[in-house]
């Protein structure tokens, strides 16, 4: 722990190799937790030797401070935030490894283990159950007071007690890290930590949103627990505590809230707010677990605090959906009313009323100006129909009437709305609901069993709605919603068994999709095929691959499949019939162009082909969830969508295809067609890694590459024959792409390699230098200009002895000079003449002792090329000197001038 400790100081220092270096060296591998376990550091020594280290600062008698002397200490704001991120992810750590150890084996990439050094907010299952298992472990480990999971807590809890914290980043890192502790340990930590609340409150009016937020998520767990406790205990409920402390201090933040705006006083302002719906959130998740009410419990004035937080709520939410409210305030009453909505309100058990709430969400999310008001008030309507789902219907008639008004600006709404739908119908089924939940009780306790699951009569209507009108509307931003919000509640509720019944209607929409004028709309259209098709049986998957065949390939025979039984092998076979077959799967422009002029379709009908080269049609899906290239998706929203998970499902699916499919791949990312180009590297990239167009990778014992170096190297001798194949091809964007990619190999090609190939790429070469297609003929002059290069500086010998290369320049010349002597300088092309004697000549110049073999035929074809060579005119005037009135001694000059500063004679 001490080089460890060294590695922490180090982050703090001034040279940015020295923090290089120190976090490479906190760094934990995936490797330690998959495979050697047992050296990972101990837990439980790092957390007492932290402990002991800042011990001061734990019990206050050294405050954290900023100042650079004090950089090697542990008071040092800087350090200590290293400490406690080192801690957390030795924490994750230890409950990856804990995890693997009961299960026997975990079924997860190397690379999904990053989050473990990331330090950002958990957001997987796994990461959630590994702090889960990690606190369970330390809480085995002393009593329930002095356990290591209480001093843990007690680490963080140091960092509340600074009177004036600067770094808000570092005061958001400790309170994420507290909210963790509370929400995923055992519900003794929350109760130790309910002494420490009025340091939360203390935090609240701090200007950061997310200091905020978790500042409200940790009083609202707290609270929770205490209330359970408080009733559940066999000594009588302190009623007076609840009702004179707890309720003064619910009525001192109400009026904070409600106060008029003031700039000085916006912070305290918004935080209160928002603490007032996590407080009121886990207090009525408390009674509900409970199946007791207040007045049974003796403890009216809560409930009357409560009811005047509703009421307060409902206001500012009037408020907001009119002119003049500032965003902060606006945000922080959505986000309240979002708490006090999520555990439903029932009309006459409660003065505020569900539906009072939607109508005045409804106001704020037409009148929102502001990105950030506008996104809180549909993580609001969500949260409404989450809590009540007899609302859900009332929502998707909203926002189905909204959805064809927003701008192209505005496309990240499509994605919100996505995400609002999901919460609200798959509800607890959905991941993104799962993930938000904070408190240390289960949703079913809270709800009842039955109570939890998906909303069906919601996601009936939702998508009766996307098939049979929003896909198929003129306005281009409906279609856009309706791909989007379907890709969003299959990739966030992929369980939920209401989206089985629909699986066969929604790919039907998706594929209809494929052909939309937007190109955003095909990517979603494609990505969510992917889903819906790992969802599927296997009968519903064949009845998919023959319906997108059909789509693509032009099926007029009706939609029946092939074959008696419908078997994957028929479906195979019709695929090829039709890929293989000379007429196009789709004619050119009948699809229409997207806007900057590009033929529609192009890319999906390359992907189609590709997976018919692979024998296996169903891997269409696959690859169009990795086919990505729209820049939508590396937005915010776009990434937040799990396209990591995406595509190792789908690398899971082909990687039996690798080795066929890499040559192919590599001429298909060589592609005319720029949308076609930019799908196929996204592939490419996607199963070999980023940049790998010459580098992917062997790793041991002869597996297949997923990253790394000299993936063209390794299957060099599939990709040249794919790429001269090609360049013979019919039609002219294959004989381009073959041309491109070969060109791209040779470059910088080990020598050797290119010994058996020569005759033939040279003669593919010359073939497309005088193809009849413009674009290959500059795609050919370019693959001539490179094996021209790389031909001269393989043949130019080195200044010291060097028998290996000697060797493979000399092979490279046998190969060369006759093909160029014997039918480059023949040719009928001109071009091909005249390229291939240009060659010759640079050899003749650079390559010295190795054409010595080959000198008398040079020198004979060079002779010959002087008269071959001779300009047309000369010819003519030799016929018609006397008519022009030349002589044959001034002809005879020119003739000789002209042989003089011919390139032969300078050769």
């Amino acid at each position: 722990m001490n080089a460890r400790w060294l590695c922490i100081l180090g982050l703090a220092d001034a040279k940015p190799e020295i923090q290089q270096l120190a976090k490479s060296g906190l760094a934990i591998r995936s490797t330690l937790m998959l495979e050697r376990s047992g050296d990972l550091p101990s837990l439980k020594d790092a957390i007492l030797f932290i402990r002991d280290k800042a011990s001061k600062v734990i019990d206050g008698s050294q405050p954290l401070i900023s100042e650079n002397r004090s950089k090697l200490s542990i008071a040092n704001f800087s350090v200590y935030g290293s400490t406690l991120g080192f801690c957390r992810s030795l924490l994750l750590a230890t409950g990856v490894a804990a995890i693997k150890q009961k299960r026997g084996e975990l079924a997860v990439d190397p690379a999904d283990l990053e989050f473990v050094n990331e330090h950002l907010a958990l957001s997987t299952e796994l990461q959630r159950n590994s702090m889960q298992e990690a606190l369970s472990g330390l809480e085995s480990q002393g009593g329930s007071s002095n356990s290591l999971a209480a001093s843990w807590l007690e680490i963080i809890g140091a960092v509340l007690h600074t009177g004036q914290l600067a770094d808000s980043v570092l005061l958001s890192k400790v309170l994420m890290y507290l909210v963790e502790g509370l929400s995923l340990g055992s519900q003794t930590l929350s109760l130790a930590f309910f002494e420490n609340r009025r340091l939360l409150l203390s935090r609240l009016d701090t200007h950061n949103f997310e200091v905020q937020l978790y500042t409200a998520q940790a009083m609202s767990v707290i609270y929770c627990v205490k209330l359970l406790s408080d009733v559940r205990s066999e000594c009588t409920v302190d009623s007076a505590f609840w009702n004179e402390q707890v309720a003064a201090q619910l009525t001192e933040l109400l009026a904070n809230a409600t106060a008029p705006v003031q700039t000085k006083l916006l912070d305290k302002q918004q935080g209160s707010i928002i603490a007032l719906g996590y407080i009121a959130h886990g207090l009525q998740a408390a009674l509900k677990a409970l199946k007791r009410t207040w007045a049974d419990m003796g403890m009216d004035t809560i409930e009357h605090a409560l009811t005047s937080i509703q009421t307060a709520t409902v206001e500012g939410l009037r408020m907001a959906g009119e002119s003049g409210t500032h965003p902060a305030i606006a945000t922080a009453w959505c986000s309240a009313a979002g708490e006090i909505c999520q555990l439903g309100l029932t009309a006459g058990t409660h003065p505020i009323s569900s539906a009072q709430f939607m109508t005045a969400s409804i106001a704020v999310v037409k009148s929102a100006g502001n990105p950030r008001v506008h996104e809180a008030a549909l993580t609001l309507l969500s949260d409404i129909a989450l809590g009540s789902p007899d609302m859900a219907l009332e929502l998707i008639e909203f926002l189905q009437s909204t959805a064809g008004s927003m701008t192209k600006k505005q496309l990240d709404m499509h994605f919100k709305t996505g995400e609002a739908l999901a919460r609200a119908l798959g509800r607890f089924q959905c991941t993104l609901v799962n993930m938000n939940w904070v408190l240390p009780l289960k949703p079913a306790e809270v709800f009842g069993d039955e109570a939890v699951g998906a909303n069906a009569a919601g996601i009936d209507k939702l998508f009766t709605a996307i098939t049979t009108k929003m896909s198929r509307s003129t306005n281009m931003q409906e279609r856009q919603a309706a791909a989007i919000w379907t890709l969003t509640v299959v990739q966030s509720c992929p369980g939920m068994d209401e989206l089985v019944p629909w699986l066969s209607k929604l790919h039907s929409c998706l594929c209809m999709l494929l052909s939309d004028r937007s190109e955003l709309t095909q990517e979603v259209a494609s990505r969510a095929l992917g889903l819906i098709y790992s969802l599927g049986d296997s009968s519903l998957k064949e009845e998919m691959v023959y319906s997108l065949i059909s789509l693509f390939g032009g099926n007029n025979g009706g939609s029946r499949r092939p074959g008696v039984d419908g078997s994957a092998m028929d479906v195979q076979q019709t695929l090829r019939q039709q890929i293989q077959s000379n007429e196009p799967l789709l004619e050119q422009e009948s699809l229409g162009q997207t806007p900057d002029g590009h033929a529609i379709n192009t890319t999906y009908k390359s992907i189609l082909s590709l997976a018919s080269d692979m024998q296996n049609p169903s891997l269409v899906y696959q690859f169009m969830q990795l086919a990505t290239h729209t820049a939508m998706w590396n937005s915010r929203c776009g990434a937040a969508y799990g396209v990591a998970n995406i595509i190792e499902q789908a690398r899971g699916a082909i990687q039996p295809y690798m080795k066929s499919m890499i040559p192919k791949l590599y001429r298909y990312t060589y592609d005319p067609s720029p949308q076609t180009q930019a799908a196929m590297k996204s592939i490419w990239n996607a199963l070999l890694g980023p940049g790998a167009s010459r580098d992917a990778a062997a790793e041991a014992g002869g597996e297949l590459p997923t990253s790394g170096a000299n993936v063209v190297e390794r299957y060099w001798d599939a990709i040249i024959e794919e790429c001269l194949a090609s360049m013979g091809q019919r039609e002219w964007k294959v004989r381009e792409s073959g041309c491109n990619a070969l060109a791209s190999a040779v470059s910088g090609a080990d020598p050797e390699l290119m010994v058996p190939y020569i005759d033939k790429i040279w003669q593919m070469s010359f073939r497309t230098l005088d193809d009849i297609k413009g674009s290959v003929r500059e795609a050919g002059l370019k693959m001539c200009q490179s094996m021209a290069t790389a031909t001269v500086t393989w043949c130019t010998p080195s200044s010291s002895a060097n028998a290996a290369r000697d060797k493979q320049a000399q092979a490279i010349i046998n190969g060369v000079i006759p093909f160029l002597v014997d039918k480059g300088v023949n040719s009928d092309a001109e071009d091909v003449r005249n390229f291939s004697m240009g060659l010759l000549l640079k050899l003749c110049k650079a390559s010295g002792r190795y054409l010595s073999v080959f000198a008398p035929a040079i020198i004979e074809r060079l002779l010959e090329s002087l008269s071959n060579m001779e300009s047309q005119t000369a010819n003519y005037l030799t016929f018609h000197a006397d008519g022009h009135g030349v002589s044959q001694e001034q002809l005879e000059s020119a003739r000789l001038s002209a042989v003089k500063s011919s390139p032969i004679m300078q050769g």
